[in-house]
C-alpha cells in the first residue's frame, strides 16, 4: 500500500495506470495487436509500461535507450510482480533475447522502488517473466505450466491469464 502512495506523489500519472479485472495491453512495432491479460476478479494491478518510463526520462540519450520487456503488473497487496513481454512471432526473437529484455524490465523496477525509498521491499514480491506470443496457436490448458531454462513461462495466443501462474506457485 505504501508503493500506492509512494507512486502517487511521486511519478507521472500517464507511467502508472491501475486497474482492477482485466485489462489491454497494446504493442507497437510493425504492427499493432491487442493482448487481454485476466487476473482475480476485484483485485487492483499497477501498470507500469518501462518504455513510457523511458520516454521520459532526461538523463538517457534517446538513441542509448536499453532494450526491456512491454509491460509490469505490480499486485501491491499480495506483492507479486509479472513482467510480460509481448512478441507478435515466434521467430522475432529467441528465448535467451526475451529472457534478457525481462530481466532489464526487471531492473527498471528495481530503479523505481530505489527512487522510492522502498528498494528493500523489493526482494518481498514474487517475481513471474511471461513471454506472450499472439502469432502462434494456444497452449494447451495452463494447469501444469513449467517455466523454461530461462524462468520463462510462455503462453500462446491473445490471452494471458495470470490465475493459473498463481495457482501453481501455492502448489
Amino acid at each position: 500500500i505504501k508503493m500506492k502512495s509512494k507512486l502517487a506523489a511521486s511519478f507521472i500519472e500517464e507511467i502508472f495506470f491501475i486497474k482492477k479485472n482485466n485489462c489491454l495491453l497494446e504493442e507497437k512495432e510493425q504492427i499493432s495487436y491487442n493482448v487481454t491479460v485476466s487476473w482475480a476478479r476485484g483485485k487492483e494491478m499497477i501498470i507500469v509500461s518501462p518504455e513510457e518510463i523511458k520516454k521520459r526520462t532526461n538523463y538517457i540519450k534517446r538513441n542509448a535507450l536499453p532494450k526491456d520487456c512491454d509491460y509490469v503488473l505490480i499486485d501491491i497487496v499480495d506483492k507479486i510482480i509479472f513482467y510480460i513481454e509481448l512478441k507478435n512471432s515466434n521467430s522475432s526473437s529467441t528465448a535467451l533475447e526475451v529472457s534478457q529484455q525481462l530481466k532489464d524490465g526487471e531492473w527498471w523496477i528495481q530503479h523505481l522502488f530505489y527512487l522510492m525509498g522502498i528498494e528493500n521491499e523489493y526482494d518481498e514480491y514474487q517475481v513471474f517473466f511471461i513471454h506472450s506470443v499472439l502469432d502462434a496457436r494456444p497452449a494447451q490448458k495452463s494447469r501444469n505450466m513449467k517455466p523454461n531454462i530461462h524462468n520463462v513461462f510462455k503462453m500462446n495466443g491473445n490471452k494471458i491469464n495470470l490465475i493459473p501462474l498463481l495457482l501453481n506457485s501455492i502448489n
